[in-house]
């Protein structure tokens, strides 16, 4: 049986009103189409893909032109971020200390950990444990947020 798009509304509309099993063996007319679930879902996906402006329509399953991909973004540097904030944590008690810092503060980190690293990229700090690319990659994004910090500010 093949649903028309037309149709995809009204059988959604009568699965959503049954109560069991029993419901839909007695009411739905696709109860006996093998996989009647895939057949109306699709069905009511091609009716609402009409819908959508020329522009907006997706050329995939999902739309997702213009919207950020944070898988895009390596989990192992925000992981390594989150290693650097709970030894800092650990270190200074406060998760928020990092916004009272100068900004100064965190170039010359920076630029302390990316030398250390610049003929060894995985070589460990050894107060922390931690690379120094790891510390480099913390000292950025607080570099990053501090716009943020001194506009709330204003």
């Amino acid at each position: 049986m093949i649903i028309e798009p037309k149709d995809a509304a009204r059988l959604l509309r009568l699965c959503a009103k049954n109560k069991d099993i029993e419901d839909c063996r007695t009411k739905c007319p696709l109860y006996e189409v093998e996989d009647c679930a895939t057949e109306l879902f699709t069905a009511a996906a091609e009716a609402l893909e009409k819908c959508l402006p020329a522009d907006e329509a997706p050329n995939t399953a999902k739309a997702d032109t213009g919207k950020p991909h944070p898988s895009y973004v390596p989990v192992e540097i925000i992981e390594a971020v989150m290693r650097v904030r709970e030894y800092g944590n650990a270190k200074y008690h406060d998760p928020d200390n990092w916004r009272t810092v100068e900004p100064e503060r965190y170039h010359e980190a920076l630029l302390r950990h990316i030398l250390r690293a610049w003929t060894d990229p995985y070589a460990v700090d050894p107060e922390s444990g931690l690379m120094h690319i790891e510390h480099a990659a913390c000292n950025i994004a607080f570099l990053l947020a501090m716009p943020f910090r001194l506009k709330e500010k204003e």
